[in-house]
């Protein structure tokens, strides 16, 4: 299966937003982190921008396409929290459900 992801830049630099086709992540570097994840079932992502303190998405799913609007003073770090998110383990392989595998 190929999974669908847009990304694009803040305005100042600070962070990249992407989007992918069940989250919209908000990245940060220098050290490496995830700041924010919002959990958008919004199909397919086709793009990404920021314009006007707005980030704007455009998917698409079988029929339906949407417009999605997220405004950036709502997310980390530009709603002043820098704490970056704890992102939990995988778990284990277990014999009920097996590791995930990397496709290449």
């Amino acid at each position: 299966a190929v999974v669908s992801t847009q990304s694009t830049g803040s305005p100042e630099g600070e962070a990249l937003f992407s989007g992918a086709e069940d989250s919209l992540r908000v990245y940060g570097w220098e050290p490496a982190r995830v700041y924010d994840s919002l959990c958008l079932f919004w199909g397919k992502v086709s793009d990404l921008a920021v314009q006007s303190g707005q980030l704007m998405g455009a998917s698409y799913q079988h029929t339906n396409v949407s417009v999605w609007v997220v405004d950036i003073a709502k997310l980390k770090p530009f709603n002043g929290d820098l704490t970056p998110l704890v992102e939990p383990a995988i778990p284990a392989e277990t014999p009920s459900a097996p590791a995930p595998k990397q496709i290449h």
